[in-house]
């Protein structure tokens, strides 16, 4: 038929009838309720092939969010701050280095595409000098002396590994991260190669996005008989009160 415009109308759907009817009969594979050969199936639920390509996929996510704030760095009039530097660039080296001992195979897993070490590195020696961390920069500088250096950029580089050699050997105290689970006092790299996490536990540190600094939040399951409100309630409640209250529970 012809529209009131004068054009021609499109033929339009039926009330209650699906404007895709083709896809509903193909269905999509693999999701379930969806029609299809996997609703006569069944489905059992993500294989093991999905949970690790999940988990792969989630890596990458925080590792190319967080190397995003290094590639600021380097763009013209970009904000620096050394707090928000260092704790970037530490997530990545942690992170990375995880990676590197996952592998296989002799040779070191390769970086995610477009990420540069030398970058990282870089800032996290740089960082490190600012904020008194002085053994943490003189591990960062001894590893851009194995890389190779923009020429422009290799006097300054040098001049900074000299410096950093008049200093002590030690980081400051308050700079080392802390588990909120053991409470154990973590070095600034992980020695274990095993990620962004405690060395002590395994936690995994909770890291703020804008600053990527380490939040005291913890994973924790509430005791069984504990409703969802009662639970809300402890956490809400002052940690005076809430071992009070505890304590007379218990009696």
């Amino acid at each position: 038929g012809n529209s009131p415009t004068g054009g021609e109308a499109k033929d339009e759907p039926a009330a209650g009838s699906s404007q895709w009817p083709d896809r509903e009969k193909r269905g999509v594979p693999g999701v379930p309720g969806v029609g299809g050969a996997s609703e006569e199936a069944g489905w059992s639920g993500p294989s093991k092939d999905d949970v690790a390509r999940f988990a792969e996929y989630m890596r990458r996510a925080r590792i190319y969010f967080a190397y995003q704030h290094i590639e600021d760095l380097y763009q013209p009039f970009s904000p620096s701050n050394p707090e928000a530097n260092f704790q970037v660039s530490l997530f990545l080296v942690n992170s990375l280095a995880a990676v590197t001992a996952a592998s296989s195979s002799s040779s070191p897993a390769p970086l995610p595409h477009g990420v540069s070490m030398l970058r990282i590195l870089q800032t996290l020696a740089s960082a490190a000098r600012e904020l008194g961390a002085y053994k943490l920069a003189r591990y960062a500088y001894d590893k851009v002396g194995g890389l190779v250096v923009p020429e422009d950029e290799r006097d300054a580089v040098e001049l900074a590994m000299l410096s950093v050699q008049a200093q002590p050997v030690r980081d400051k105290a308050e700079l080392l991260p802390v588990c909120f689970i053991s409470g154990h006092t973590n070095p600034l790299l992980n020695p274990l190669n095993t990620g962004d996490v405690s060395a002590s536990c395994g936690h995994p540190f909770i890291r703020s996005a804008s600053n990527c600094e380490i939040l005291p939040l913890v994973e924790f399951v509430p005791a069984p008989g504990l409703t969802d409100e009662e639970a809300i309630d402890l956490i809400r409640t002052p940690p005076s009160e809430g071992s009070q209250q505890g304590r007379a529970g218990g009696k």
